[in-house]
């Protein structure tokens, strides 16, 4: 008989996806090589925080397994079945915002990863008719993910509001970051009080990732070194893509 697991999997995949990434950056730092700023892209923030000392490795487990809990239940009270699609390759990225702006109002914008890439969450049907309208239009190539829910929109709500609860709850200490954290809500440095941290923190939940936004923000500090921390170099090909756009003379690196 197979091991039957209790938790959705939402909640399984959070905590290991970050304690995967926290083995390359313990690697990295045995190495000797520091970051002089940081950022994450959706739970990859997490990691981000711990590099910067706002939260311990042992806590910021604690968070991302609170995080997965809050959101895989939160799906589950509602009895929703929500989905995301990411759509890349775009040949007009205008009109294909205009298209979701128009026709896709019970979806959200979940993620803008550069001017030819982005996220949309919402209802899993309403998720996969999207993908095929894209592709049919020639907007873009669509792909369903295989995610456990609508995450980055207002679907979460339920989700940010037990993460809240749970980060004011007194389990975890959170401290100022001692580097700069570029935040996937507002794509500038996290600020250094506690509540405004735990708020940004919750605020993810329903907000889309600014990648792009915060790519940028980082290469306004200068000459920058873009080091990714995990086994793909997913996110470092989106901020090549994104630099490349402004013709940045910013080296990108990988892991």
């Amino acid at each position: 008989m197979g091991l039957q697991l209790s938790l959705p999997a939402t909640a399984h995949t959070q905590p290991t996806l970050f304690f995967v990434n926290a083995l390359y950056a313990q690697e990295l730092e045995r190495m000797g090589i520091r970051p002089s700023l940081a950022a994450g892209h959706s739970l990859g923030e997490l990691k981000s925080l711990v590099c910067a000392g706002v939260m311990s490795l042992k806590d910021g487990l604690k968070v991302a397994l609170a995080r997965g809990r809050a959101m895989a239940y939160a799906a589950e009270k509602r009895a929703f079945h929500g989905g995301m699609v990411a759509i890349g390759s775009a040949t007009d990225p205008e009109s294909l915002r205009g298209f979701l702006d128009e026709e896709c109002s019970d979806c959200d914008l979940a993620a803008e990863n550069s001017r030819t890439q982005l996220a949309v969450s919402g209802p899993a049907d309403r998720v996969k008719g999207l993908a095929r309208r894209v592709e049919e239009r020639g907007l873009g190539r669509a792909t369903v993910l295989n995610v456990g829910g609508a995450f980055h929109s207002r679907y979460m709500r339920d989700a940010s509001n037990a993460y809240r609860e749970w980060l004011l709850s007194g389990e975890i200490d959170v401290n100022a970051p001692s580097i700069p954290v570029f935040s996937n809500v507002t794509a500038e440095p996290y600020p250094s009080d506690r509540t405004e941290i735990t708020e940004l923190m919750v605020q993810q939940l329903t907000s889309p990732v600014r990648w792009r936004d915060g790519v940028h923000a980082m290469a306004k500090q200068g000459p920058v070194l873009f080091q990714e921390l995990g086994p793909r170099s997913i996110v470092t090909s989106l901020a090549s893509e994104v630099l490349q756009a402004v013709h940045c003379d910013e080296v990108v690196g990988r892991q």
